[in-house]
């Protein structure tokens, strides 16, 4: 099974493996984290209830990936069946870059399935006047942020869901009276907002304190100056354009399709919400760097569900006869609908499947760490020893050696920021003196003053290409070992 495999899935699943080391260490107030410690403190619980293996994380997000896109459906069809869900999941799993983040133990997709969880029971409770729903919503909502602060891409929309399904004659509303006047109706709005924002509020505050560290330069400053930094501003790689929107063929037709299908059947609430799930995402990333691939799953969500509910509409139109329409009515929608599906089912063919073909062969060929020299020598080279220094933070979960906490992360935002250097990097690890080193070359060439350091404390036991292994001498100052 892919999810047991000694293999990296996404390019920061070493990242979040690394930190609950880092919590277990008792070391997360020394060591450096851009993001809250709430889902790093959930996969130690989990680990530790049913042990180090790399499937249990996982095994959690793909739950929560799951979770996510039936949410996704009840926003967007009021009800939830698995021949809804079905398209929905198929249209999700063809989106660009999105196969391995289904599996990884990456913290993107828990948290914006936690948000898109939140909007679809605040759709349920707006629609039907129920106060607990939005209770939750509220809840999950601060959770969500609480998990991974761009999670707030969302907000909008929950705010949007809220305000519409609140002003709409409520379709699932259970209350026998007649309809509320419109300014009953707009007071019921605000009252909804105040409820689900001073929840999400008091989530978020209950999980920050038992938060084990918590910066505000590492979560929020750190991001401000990378993203001005130089290195971001002239790279291009960092970019988010319009033309990537045409990696994703197929959505472009959904979109449109599903847009028209939610006004003709007058589903304001789910429009709104989608619309604004995909606009602010689009605005933000157009305007902001840098844009990593991950990212592209805040415009999948909305672009799948809104391709899979085109699709069931057009397909009930055909199926269903046109019920309730006049004979020239039915022409219309039937022949609308044909084209309408034709054009998106060919589409998701021509690009989406080949696409999906593409990153599931990509998974099956991935390097098995396991099977790798490297590991083996690392294996070879950890009896007793305990703590290690490596750029690929992946090797750390595999071999059970913990990391110098301020240096578990080196992730490129740190040295754009300029919050730490390579120079930083070289002296804070000779002051460490970790058990065992992994270095590639690339990063540290034979001018690196890091050399001395290795010929007087070092011996090296493997070598391939870049790649290296050196093992600490006996007697050789070592870093304060603790209790993993």
């Amino acid at each position: 099974m892919i999810l047991d495999e000694a293999i990296e899935l996404g390019g920061d699943e070493g990242l979040e493996l690394v930190k609950v080391l880092v919590l277990r260490a008792g070391e997360a107030g020394n060591s450096w984290n851009d993001q809250p410690w709430f889902f790093t403190q959930v996969l130690r619980v989990a680990l530790d209830l049913i042990g180090d293996h790399i499937w249990v994380p996982r095994f959690l997000v793909a739950l929560m990936a799951l979770a996510m896109l039936c949410a996704a459906g009840y926003i967007v069809f009021g009800k939830l069946k698995f021949l809804i869900v079905l398209p929905l999941i198929g249209f999700w799993l063809m989106s660009p870059d999105i196969l391995d983040l289904n599996l990884s133990a990456m913290v993107e997709v828990p948290a914006f399935a936690l948000m898109t969880m939140a909007i679809a029971l605040a759709k349920l409770g707006s629609e039907s006047r129920r106060l607990l729903p939005l209770l939750a919503s509220g809840i999950l909502a601060g959770i969500a942020c609480q998990t991974k602060l761009v999670a707030a891409l969302f907000l909008p929309a929950l705010v949007v869901v809220v305000i519409v399904g609140s002003l709409m004659p409520g379709r699932l509303a259970t209350c026998p009276t007649p309809e509320f006047s419109w300014v009953s109706r707009r007071w019921r709005s605000v009252r909804n907002i105040c409820w689900v924002g001073g929840f999400a509020g008091l989530a978020f505050g209950l999980v920050l304190i038992f938060s084990p560290s918590w910066s505000w330069d590492q979560l929020w400053v750190n991001h401000v100056k990378a993203s001005a930094s130089n290195a971001v501003i002239t790279d291009h790689n960092y970019e988010f354009t319009w033309r990537y929107l045409l990696y994703h063929e197929e959505s472009l037709v959904g979109i449109i399709l599903g847009v028209v299908c939610l006004a003709l059947n007058r589903q304001w609430a789910a429009l709104s919400g989608f619309a604004a799930m995909y606009g602010v995402s689009l605005l933000i990333h157009l305007n902001h760097k840098p844009f990593w691939y991950y990212y592209y799953v805040h415009l999948a969500v909305p672009a799948s569900a809104l391709s899979a509910y085109g699709l069931v509409s057009c397909m009930g139109v055909i199926i269903g006869g046109g019920r309730g329409l006049v004979r020239q009515r039915w022409a219309i929608a039937a022949a609308g609908s044909v084209m309408g599906a034709a054009l998106l089912l060919t589409s998701s063919g021509i690009f989406g499947v080949p696409r999906f073909w593409e990153q599931w062969q990509a998974l099956q060929t991935a390097e098995r760490l396991k099977d790798s020299p490297l590991m083996k020598a690392i294996r070879d080279h950890s009896h007793e020893r305990f703590t290690m220094f490596t750029r690929r933070p992946i090797l750390y979960f595999h071999s059970r050696l913990v990391p110098i906490p301020d240096l578990a992360l080196l992730v490129k935002k740190r040295f754009w920021s300029g919050e730490l250097s390579e120079q930083s990097v070289v002296t804070k690890l000779i002051q460490g003196s970790p058990d065992l080193l992994h270095l590639d070359r690339r990063h540290y060439p034979s001018t690196s003053p890091i050399n001395p350091f290795l010929q007087e404390r070092y011996t090296m036991v493997w070598n391939q290409e870049f790649e290296e292994v050196w093992v600490r001498k006996p007697g050789a100052n070592a870093y304060p070992q603790r209790d993993p």
